[in-house]
């Protein structure tokens, strides 16, 4: 409930569970269906709760219209190929008391989706940055690297750069040992931070990852340790 977008690996974490079942034979259909159960009950007292209130059927609330308008919005300045924060948010809150919640998030998801929509090779540039800036902690890190006053601005850059190296290093160690949580592992670093591709990066974001990653760089540095053992034995996690 406090971050809806951990729900994109849901259908990653359940699939895998299911054919892991089905590959030792012991998978019964209402085990993938009670979990699904699970997951909608528990989200029913919150749309009962927003049916109640916004008169429409709203399984969660979300704040997606905004954070994609925030990332691509009207205001994008050609000179500078990034598109720039929006207005002034004592002006967007003004908007959201004088518009209501559903009209307001209505009109900025057709106001990005719109911005979308006309500037293709634009939302390509922005989506790379954004890709760096997931993973490093900036869209241009070396400039940033090199211009940085602070030199904790240059730990966190080659913090992270690393992290997202191991991580990488992890997840190819995990397939070539044909481990069984490869797949999940490397399920929630791919498909988690795809939202934020799209939106706007920021390093507090990855928080929910960054266990993940710590863990696969973990499995990379084991691996490296033991290239001279038999592939089986590289990464030893538990089944």
């Amino acid at each position: 409930m406090t971050n809806p977008s951990l729900g994109s690996v849901f259908p990653v974490l359940l699939g895998w569970a299911a054919y892991r079942g089905w590959k030792q034979g012991n998978l019964h259909p209402s085990r993938p269906l009670l979990a699904c159960g699970i997951a909608v009950l528990c989200c029913v007292p919150w749309t009962v709760r927003n049916y109640l209130t916004f008169h429409r059927f709203i399984p969660l609330r979300s704040n997606f219209a905004f954070e994609l308008w925030l990332g691509n919005n009207e205001q994008f300045d050609e000179q500078s190929q990034v598109v720039p924060a929006a207005d002034p948010e004592r002006a967007e809150i003004r908007n959201y008391i004088h518009m209501g919640e559903m009209a307001f998030m209505q009109d900025k998801w057709q106001r990005a989706t719109a911005f979308i929509q006309t500037h293709p090779r634009l939302e390509i540039i922005l989506f790379g940055r954004r890709f760096v800036a997931t993973w490093t902690g900036m869209e241009k890190p070396i400039a940033g690297f090199r211009d940085a006053d602070s030199p904790l601005v240059r730990l966190v850059l080659i913090g992270n750069t690393l992290a997202a190296m191991g991580a990488l290093c992890g997840i190819v160690a995990l397939f070539r040992s044909r481990n069984i949580y490869a797949f999940p592992l490397a399920g929630v670093v791919i498909v988690y931070p795809v939202i934020y591709y799209a939106t706007h990066a920021s390093l507090r974001y990855r928080h929910p990852m960054d266990p993940v990653l710590l863990l696969l760089a973990v499995i990379a540095v084991a691996a490296a340790f033991q290239r001279g053992r038999s592939p089986a034995a590289m990464v030893s996690l538990p089944s």
